[in-house]
């Protein structure tokens, strides 16, 4: 027997009942996150939802629609940053992509009963900017203008482990001096702790770094007398923390002018991983290169490496050169 289906035109309208919304923010972040630091990153992020939502949400009795969620996503165009400028492109994706997860995880759980609600929430208006890797000349002026800022040794130092290896700025705040192994011609290997996953639950991992970064090291060493403990140390002594490994990153790229170039530490990461896709190609290098970058799949690692046109033109070779062989 054949069921004929209909079209309706008046569906019945989706709502959540969400005066709890925050509160299942707050418990995705305290057990739905695989770390503390990570989950203080995210609580940054949504931090824009959930304020925007004690603010709104009164006013329509608590009442959650797919249209109040887009009015987010356009009211996030007009936010600016806890430095003044307007969010951009990739911060406002990465605050709508960590509500989405918040979703996907409540459904997960059973908190929004048989609904997954990450559907509602949309991507960001427009198109990411083009992203280019920094050019040697630009690491070369932020190297020199850490001898502006208050502790130039210690902000060098910093450049230079995110410049020569790669790591995130969680990893880099992470380094313990006892977890440093510098051979004879100044390179080496070294333990960080960054992401924990469930591959990783540590999230520690070894790292390579080449002479040229051993050498701040060296140097760096030499000059404070640190001997154990954190390698980056604030005025307490204890570890410095992420955000003034980012912070101090900041401040360098500021002094040296080059904020049109390089936004953050992120920026330095691409910058490595660029440099060494363009230096060593071939088989094997690609897995050499996620490695050291900390990542599962080469599929991400590619990301990071913003090879463009000129790249693609020094190593091209068209069927049309056939002819002339």
């Amino acid at each position: 027997m054949q069921h004929l289906a209909t079209i309706n035109l008046s569906p019945p309208e989706m709502v959540l009942d969400a005066a709890h919304l925050n509160d299942l923010i707050t418990l995705w972040l305290a057990g739905g996150v695989a770390s503390q630091s990570t989950a203080t990153g995210y609580a940054y992020k949504v931090k824009y939802f959930s304020d925007w939502w004690s603010a709104r949400g009164p006013g329509q009795g608590w009442l959650l629609r797919p249209l109040d969620l887009e009015a987010f996503a356009v009211y996030l165009e007009t936010v600016q940053s806890r430095y003044g400028v307007p969010l951009s492109y990739h911060t406002r994706n990465d605050v709508l992509r960590r509500l989405r997860q918040m979703f996907h995880w409540a459904s997960r759980r059973g908190f929004t009963e048989a609904r997954d609600y990450a559907a509602w929430v949309p991507q960001p208006d427009g198109t990411p900017p083009a992203r280019q890797a920094a050019p040697m000349e630009a690491l070369q002026r932020l190297m020199l203008a850490a001898d502006q800022l208050p502790y130039p040794a210690r902000s060098r130092t910093i450049l230079a482990v995110l410049i020569g290896t790669g790591i995130r700025r969680s990893e880099c705040a992470s380094i313990q001096i006892e977890n440093i192994h510098i051979y004879a011609d100044h390179s080496g290997v070294m333990t960080v702790t960054g992401k924990r996953t469930k591959a990783n639950r540590s999230g520690q991992r070894a790292v390579a770094f080449d002479a040229e970064t051993g050498g701040y090291l060296v140097a760096y060493l030499d000059l404070t007398g640190l001997e154990s403990g954190p390698l980056f140390c604030g005025a307490t002594g204890h570890a410095v923390t992420n955000q003034t490994i980012y912070r101090t990153v900041k401040r360098c790229v500021a002094a040296a002018g080059l904020t049109d170039q390089i936004r953050g530490c992120h920026d330095l990461r691409r910058a490595f991983a660029t440099h060494i896709a363009r230096r060593f190609r071939g088989e094997g290098y690609g897995d050499l290169l996620r490695r050291q970058m900390g990542h599962k799949t080469y599929r991400m690692t590619s990301q990071y490496s913003l090879l463009d046109a000129e790249d693609i033109r020094d190593s091209l070779k068209s069927p049309l050169s056939f002819f002339t062989e």
